[in-house]
């Protein structure tokens, strides 16, 4: 029969085992009392970055090779830091296994950040290539809308589907590049296979684009109309298609500097030069200004507008417009003050000719059956065979001609400066000659066009 112990005998035994092994010396026994537990510390004021450009703590640690120990397998280092010390090893210096095994994993993973070669280093690169390839398409859809902008074309079409041949310049400027540059033909297989959801082609995103365009053109007009000395605002309200008033701001302002233009190239050739002001644009922007001081200068010459017009809508109409006045109207010109007296020349010289060749054309029209024609001509040959426009024929004609004359001396470079002198004193004086006497003249003159046209006062 097994003799079994009780339960008494079997604590007995243990109580005896542990006295015996507490009778043992401790391990700090073995190890050189010489060197403190506390003196390996770690350093957090050296710091070392990935090749992401994050922030990495250094151990800082130096290993003291000197260091005598009655252990075999010890560890003993010694900080550089002098502030902020982290322990490393803790008060038992019997945890030095574990303290070699941390500071290996730490060495790994400092050589692997050096190398880079850690565990996400693979996504980080496909991260960064996506990065890439997606700020390459913003640029080109930049591009895209800059380009039709520009020239002012329309963005969207009929649908928005990739290939259609409705689908609006937009995305047809996106296509054709696709076939021949990489990173386009990129985005459209992906958008093709389904691979991308965001592709930057939607009319949210074309919207979005226009508008920080519009910001950046606003902001830098903005700032150089600040710069200028003098400049003047517009504000001009058109219907649009959709019979919606859009409003437009013209800002005008001069520019006129020594860094950019004649200016500079003059003065890169003679850095003593002078800046004059032009003489000849001085006197364009005082004829222009006359043109739209009064009412009535403004309705004369809207009605040379409408006449030149209603001539030049088509090959039929200016032919029979040639067929009866020797010379061709000019078109008018809202800066170029030269274009005005071209514009009443044919007037002051040919104005039964004219008066012939509109009626001519509102028999024309009638044979057409174009009700919108005959009317226009007949209420142009109504204003024209009136006292106060024909009167207005030869007041501006003997303006514009005199200025003009002076005009095409002060532009020709083989004209003295006393010859040009001269000219513009005989101008300044027929001008204040004209208020005096020259409207009596006039009345004169318009009496015997008015007598041969029979046209009542």
């Amino acid at each position: 029969m097994k003799k079994v112990k009780s339960g008494a005998t079997k604590r007995r035994e243990k109580a005896a085992a542990m006295e015996k092994i507490m009778k043992y010396p401790k391990l700090t026994h073995f190890l050189n009392p010489a060197v403190p537990a506390s003196s390996v510390l770690i350093s957090t004021n050296n710091f070392d970055c990935d090749y992401l450009g994050t922030r990495l703590e250094s151990d800082g640690l130096i290993y003291d090779s000197n260091a005598k120990s009655n252990v075999s397998h010890g560890l003993i280092c010694e900080s550089n830091a002098t502030t902020n010390p982290l322990i490393f090893l803790s008060d038992d210096p019997s945890d030095w296994p574990d303290n070699v095994s941390d500071a290996q994993k730490c060495d790994v993973v400092k050589r692997g950040i050096a190398n880079q070669a850690t565990i996400d280093e693979q996504q980080q690169k496909l991260l960064h290539k996506e990065r890439v390839f997606w700020r390459s398409v913003l640029e080109r859809i930049l591009d895209i809308t800059l380009f039709l902008s520009a020239r002012n074309l329309a963005f969207r079409g009929s649908d928005t589907a990739i290939g259609s041949k409705s689908n609006g310049n937009f995305l047809g400027v996106f296509e054709l590049p696709a076939k021949y540059d990489a990173v386009l033909k990129e985005l459209l297989l992906r958008i093709q296979d389904k691979k991308t959801n965001a592709h930057y082609l939607s009319n949210d995103t074309q919207n979005e684009l226009i508008r920080c365009l519009a910001q950046e053109i606003e902001s830098e007009n903005l700032s150089m109309v600040k710069k200028a000395k003098y400049y003047s605002v517009i504000l001009d309200c058109t219907p649009d298609v959709s019979h919606k008033e859009q409003m437009s701001i013209i800002l005008r302002s001069v520019t006129c500097t020594s860094r950019v233009g004649v200016q500079a190239r003059l003065l890169e050739m003679n850095p003593k030069a002078i800046y004059v002001p032009c003489a000849n644009h001085s006197l364009n922007l005082v004829i222009v200004d006359g043109a739209l001081s009064s009412i009535s200068a403004i309705s004369f010459f809207g009605v040379l507008t409408r006449l030149y017009t209603l001539f030049s809508s088509s090959p039929p109409r200016w032919e029979i417009l040639k067929s009866c006045v020797e010379i061709s109207v000019k078109p008018q010109s809202d800066t170029r003050w030269e274009s005005k007296i071209n514009y009443v020349k044919p007037l002051r010289y040919y104005l039964k000719e004219i008066l012939e060749a509109l009626d001519r054309l509102e028999k024309h029209a009638f044979e057409k059956k174009d009700g919108a024609t005959a009317t226009e001509v007949r209420s142009l040959i109504e204003y024209i065979r009136t006292w106060p426009f024909l009167l207005s024929i030869i007041i501006w004609y003997d303006v514009l001609f005199q200025i003009n004359k002076s005009s095409k001396l002060l532009q020709s470079s083989t004209t003295s400066l006393d010859i040009l002198a001269s000219e513009i004193k005989a101008t300044n004086t027929f001008l204040y000659e004209y208020r005096e006497t020259g409207f009596t003249d006039a009345h004169i003159k318009a009496q015997e066009i008015a007598e041969e046209l029979g046209i009542e006062k």
